[in-house]
């Protein structure tokens, strides 16, 4: 997700939230954008008001879409009515209406709020207007948070931007500076966002490779993006060719970003390094490369699943078995 303009969110945009990473390190789910929406993958509705049922994702979103009172929808064909709470689960896409403004210099974060690593380093305020200028005001501030519904946490500005991460707040606008990427390490679509660490190679291995790129970060994620050997770029400027030998912590002003093992391909649950050994298989074609592979599967409504051996699945894959290099992917729901 680019950050490089004075805007609000893209609200179809990803954002990626510790605790969805926390439900299962090997699955990620690449769930597709709907315009005027946060999503928010691997996630599911927990406690709620008044959540609907409907016969299929579509006819959710219409009905959200429809109605103000909705809040949310997700790819289960549920709508909720009222404040929204989320759990994790693989699979699942909440979206989110957008409810923040736009703030020139700012990138907004709609239900979201900062986590620090060091809590203190907040100052709450009386009201929006007051954090906001406090927040321009203070060259080391990376953004602040303020209340829109009465059931969200407070307003507040972050003084110092050691930002641990971002995490789902329902009614709360999170505003990240755009020229403190360094300072605020927002997510990226298809990367492990890794705050305020630094990367090194390993070194002597023969493939791998780090170096500066004199484009500073901007070149450097566009160059890893391009390039299917690197495995991750930082925002001083460095990119990894090969493996990571080293991930140092608290470098502050310094955030990575490990490129996903398995590529994200919209509408499915990527399962890293794992296989499915037990459930038979509709048909492979390795002829295909896998950008056609998943293209394929994706036409194709009987298709539920498909993996980098260009196997096809028409009954649901279940990838529980460990191989190392394998990724299995899994159709979701409504998609």
């Amino acid at each position: 997700m680019a950050l490089v303009s004075s805007r609000a969110l893209t609200l179809g945009a990803v954002l990626l939230l510790a605790a969805a990473a926390t439900c299962n390190a090997a699955a990620k789910t690449a769930c597709p954008s709907r315009t005027g929406y946060q999503v928010f993958p691997d996630m599911r509705y927990g406690t709620t008001s008044s959540l609907s049922t409907l016969s299929s994702m579509a006819a959710a979103e219409s009905a959200c879409r429809s109605d103000s009172s909705c809040a949310s929808f997700n790819n289960l064909g549920e709508t909720v009515h009222g404040n929204v709470a989320l759990t994790a689960a693989v699979g699942v896409c909440v979206y989110m209406k957008g409810i923040c403004s736009a703030k020139s210099g700012y990138t907004a974060y709609n239900h979201t709020t900062i986590l620090l690593v060091h809590p203190g380093e907040i100052t709450s305020g009386s009201h929006s207007a007051s954090v906001e200028t406090a927040c321009n005001a203070n060259e080391n501030c990376p953004g602040f948070s303020v209340t829109v519904s009465a059931s969200s946490g407070g307003t507040f500005f972050a003084t110092l931007g050691k930002i641990k991460s971002l995490s789902f707040a329902f009614g709360q606008c999170t505003y990240l500076k755009d020229n403190l990427q360094g300072y605020t390490c927002p997510p990226k679509y298809g990367y492990t966002n890794m705050y305020h660490t630094s990367a090194e190679g390993v070194e002597g291995a023969e493939g791998s490779a780090s170096g500066d790129m004199s484009g500073g970060a901007a070149e450097a994620e566009m160059s890893c993006k391009v390039n299917p050997k690197c495995t991750a770029w930082s925002t001083d400027g460095k990119v990894q060719i090969g493996g990571v030998g080293k991930l140092s912590t608290e470098e502050y002003g310094t955030c990575t970003y490990l490129k996903d093992a398995c590529p994200p391909m919209a509408g499915f649950t990527a399962y890293a390094d794992y296989t499915d050994s037990t459930t038979a298989y509709s048909f492979q074609d390795k002829t295909l490369c896998v950008a056609d592979t998943y293209k394929q599967c994706l036409k194709d409504a009987t298709c539920q699943g498909f993996d980098l051996m260009r196997k096809f699945w028409t009954s649901k894959p279940s990838p529980t078995t460990y191989l190392l290099g394998m990724c299995t992917y899994v159709r979701a729901s409504g998609y």
